[in-house]
């Protein structure tokens, strides 16, 4: 091929107009585009193929230096952004049949307040969702679009992209399945029966080394769409975890202040775990974390319980 455009424009312009796009980095030498190869055939054979796109497509995003004028240029991005498609998305349409209601997340907080450790395992499962994923307001946004809900748990630009589900496995006046948490009606939907106890222990090994028998796994979510329509750079991805860390735990922390036990694990079988929720795809909501809840009165002999998490009075 460089011989024959060799033949049409000679060695010394075909030199020139090659480092040329060298330099604007339209092309690479052969040597950085093995490199690159070998790192997709990597990321594909990991089925992650859509997030080494992202990847590559944001490396160079450019910064902002808040400092000097970034919230300015901030705002005027996300005009931008607006007029290219609008910002209306701030959580998944409930999945299932509606089968409850969760209570207020104030009411939940008022109950949690008086509430001792005694009462059905059901409520507290309920209560603890409301706490931890209903909206305690909503706040008119700086740039067009809908406006940003405000929750218990602190999140990057108010994006809140964690989802919440439980799969019940021993719950009294509770079927045993997934359900999701609608984050802005407040139902609870029926997603679907949950496998046996042999198959769930073998694909989501940490929800199974609690101290206890889990009663119920709290399954939280990522729906990326939130998130990644605020920010666009590569390390967007660590602002997801850090939403369903603090979630996570803030989730521990309300089942022991009802006088349950809950551990926090990421062991899981990704796209298994995605199967339960029904997710639309791994690329549009992954699972992010578990939160296992049990029973402090039937830890196992022997069986030292890890980590602790407490409500500040």
């Amino acid at each position: 091929m460089k011989s024959f455009l060799q033949d049409l424009v000679g060695v010394r312009e075909l030199d020139e107009r090659i480092d040329a796009l060298i330099a604007e980095h339209l092309v690479q030498d052969a040597s950085a585009s093995a490199i690159a190869f070998s790192t997709y055939r990597k990321w594909n054979e990991l089925g992650w193929s859509e997030a080494h796109d992202y990847l590559v497509a944001t490396s160079n995003f450019p910064f902002v230096d808040y400092s000097k004028g970034g919230q300015e240029v901030d705002k005027s991005r996300m005009r931008g952004f607006a007029l290219e498609s609008p910002d209306e998305t701030r959580s998944l349409a409930r999945k299932g049949a509606k089968v409850a209601t969760l209570p207020t997340v104030r009411s939940a907080l008022e109950e949690l307040s008086l509430t001792s450790e005694g009462g059905a395992l059901k409520e507290k499962l309920l209560r603890t969702a409301a706490v931890a994923v209903l909206p305690l307001e909503w706040r008119r946004s700086r740039t067009p679009g809908r406006s940003h809900m405000r929750r218990t748990s602190p999140s990057g630009g108010s994006r809140h992209p964690t989802e919440l589900y439980l799969l019940a496995l021993d719950v009294p006046d509770l079927a045993r399945g997934i359900y999701h948490f609608s984050i802005e009606s407040g139902d609870i939907g029926f997603v679907a029966e949950a496998p046996s106890d042999e198959i769930l222990s073998r694909n989501m090994i940490g929800a199974f080394r609690l101290a206890a028998p889990p009663r119920a796994v709290f399954i939280l979510t990522t729906h990326f769409q939130r998130n990644m329509y605020r920010y666009r750079e590569p390390r967007t991805f660590r602002t997801l975890y850090l939403d369903a860390g603090h979630l996570g735990g803030l989730i521990e922390s309300v089942c022991e202040a009802q006088g349950l036990m809950a551990h926090g694990h990421h062991g899981f079988q990704d796209s298994f775990v995605a199967d339960l929720v029904k997710s639309d795809g791994l690329a549009i909501e992954s699972p992010t974390y578990l939160v296992s809840v049990g029973l402090a009165s039937e830890v196992r002999d022997g069986v030292r319980i890890i980590g602790e998490s407490r409500l500040r009075p």
